[in-house]
């Protein structure tokens, strides 16, 4: 049976997401926690704490750029990337919204997919052409054929060199 699908809706004058998530696919399972595709739009500058977590966020932006700003102040730019596992906080910002599909893995799933080891990737963000090289910059146009929130098949095989 495939995981279902929940559709969350937020609006106000200032901002209005949406996020369409669900679990993996049976043979994902173990390997991916969740996936999420996003749109959100704002008047401003649209800030984000992100505390730890037992995964590893891969971002596909479909339009815009990210400031990952950590607890010492240090900044990084990135569209497209992976969160290695964290002790700590960031903030994630962007400029009016942002529209992209965030797909949570294991550290296994990341492992294989991304083919670095965590110890790479820990308390680090890596833009995903650093990793994966010359694939990244087809898979903002990669979409699911089916409803929001579907499994992204690309993800079955690992797109690592």
């Amino acid at each position: 049976m495939d995981p279902e699908t929940v559709i969350q809706k937020h609006r106000t004058p200032d901002i209005e997401w949406d996020l369409a998530m669900r679990g993996p696919i049976a043979p994902l399972r173990g390997l991916v926690l969740s996936y999420q595709d996003y749109s959100e739009r704002a008047r401003g500058r649209v800030s984000r704490l992100e505390v730890p977590f037992a995964g590893v966020p891969v971002i596909i932006s479909f339009d815009k750029t990210f400031t990952i700003t950590d607890p010492a102040g240090r900044t990084e730019e990135h569209d497209n990337f992976a969160a290695g596992l964290s002790d700590s906080w960031v903030v994630v910002d962007s400029d009016r919204g942002s529209r992209g599909v965030q797909v949570n893995f294991t550290p296994i799933g990341a492992r294989l997919f991304l083919g670095l080891p965590m110890s790479e990737l820990t308390n680090r963000v890596l833009d995903l052409r650093e990793i994966l090289g010359p694939v990244v910059r087809s898979l903002p146009r990669v979409r699911s054929e089916g409803p929001r929130g579907a499994p992204l098949e690309l993800w079955y095989l690992p797109p690592h060199r």
